[in-house]
């Protein structure tokens, strides 16, 4: 077990913390409710991103651990909680697309990451909350392998905000275990965000909703397999 940084993983530690010190918490107190854009414009400046994204699709094969010595610096020194989350929440991307994506997918949505483009993961839903398995979000086949998307989510973080999204939704006709996650864009058709929630804390954390009728999908936008035992607990 690794119990000590290395000394590059030091220096990353403390380049990182001297990001955490430029972002300015006043903005917040005198009434801000906006997403930190100068600070994550930094993030992907110092190659936050490059760490942990595979060589072969931009990155520069840099392990986990030198990514978390520089969410520990930050950590140290933000004054602010809602980049954090936005941070861990977009690595949890990046590992979703590297565990399950197609080469297509990683070059397209990694390769956007990686020019500072924010995602969002919209789990919850207003009816079942965070049950996964119980979500009302249906995903409906039609003729060639395409999908019409149909649901809403709430309590999103970065939905006013994202480029892209990753939906959980379940195929229609199928039981708990038809559970499937899909990739779309911000502006994609059928697709509404609603406007950003009015929060009492984390408000550089932008949250909303949003709502899916008939959004057209085809196969290329399926994440993984749906159905497959490991898709559910990434």
């Amino acid at each position: 077990m690794q119990l000590n940084w290395t000394a590059e993983q030091q220096q990353t530690r403390t380049a990182f913390a001297a990001i955490g010190k430029m972002a300015d918490p006043d903005e917040l107190h005198l009434g801000r409710r906006a997403f930190d854009q100068r600070t994550w414009d930094r993030l992907t400046a110092a190659g936050l991103w490059r760490m942990i994204v595979p060589r072969d699709f931009g990155g520069d094969g840099r392990d986990w651990w030198g990514f978390t010595a520089a969410l520990e610096g930050l950590a140290a020194t933000l004054r602010t909680p809602g980049m954090l989350l936005s941070v861990i929440a977009q690595a949890g991307m990046v590992r979703a697309l590297d565990l399950y994506g197609s080469d297509s997918q990683k070059r397209e949505y990694l390769g956007r990451i990686l020019n500072g483009e924010l995602s969002a993961t919209a789990i919850a839903d207003p009816d079942t909350g965070t049950d996964v398995r119980a979500t009302s979000s249906l995903l409906t086949p039609g003729p060639n392998e395409t999908f019409r998307l149909n649901g809403a989510k709430y309590n999103i973080a970065h939905a006013p905000v994202a480029s892209f999204i990753l939906v959980v939704c379940k195929l229609s006709d199928h039981g708990r275990e038809g559970i499937s996650l899909v990739l779309l864009d911000a502006d994609s058709p059928g697709l509404t965000i609603g406007a950003q929630d009015r929060k009492l804390g984390n408000l550089d954390l932008p949250t909303g909703q949003m709502r899916f009728d008939d959004v057209p999908l085809h196969y290329g936008h399926l994440l993984g397999e749906p159905e497959e035992p490991a898709f559910v607990t990434w």
